[in-house]
């Protein structure tokens, strides 16, 4: 938890996921696997991660802790929807 917290992640999300395995977000996983598309995309991005930058390594710790952490309680259609607001642009 401590390192999740030095990183900056935020202490609610942190902390729910080490204590249940899941997170305190119904929808970050798909925000999160969104975002990790983006980064397997950018060759920028993977740079600024591989030299260190806080920023990356924060938002890449949060994705992974979301998409570990998927929670059950979510509708395909809702998730299907929110996805494809993503990709839109309309979040």
């Amino acid at each position: 938890m401590q390192d999740d917290l030095a990183l900056g992640v935020r202490e609610d999300l942190v902390r729910t996921f080490h204590s249940t395995g899941k997170t305190d977000d119904p929808m970050g996983h798909v925000a999160a696997q969104f975002w990790l598309d983006m980064f397997n995309s950018d060759a920028d991005m993977q740079a600024k991660f591989a030299r260190g930058d806080a920023t990356m390594r924060r938002r890449f710790r949060a994705a992974c802790m979301y998409i570990a952490g998927k929670r059950g309680d979510v509708d395909p259609a809702d998730e299907a929807a929110y996805r494809a607001r993503l990709k839109r642009g309309d979040n």
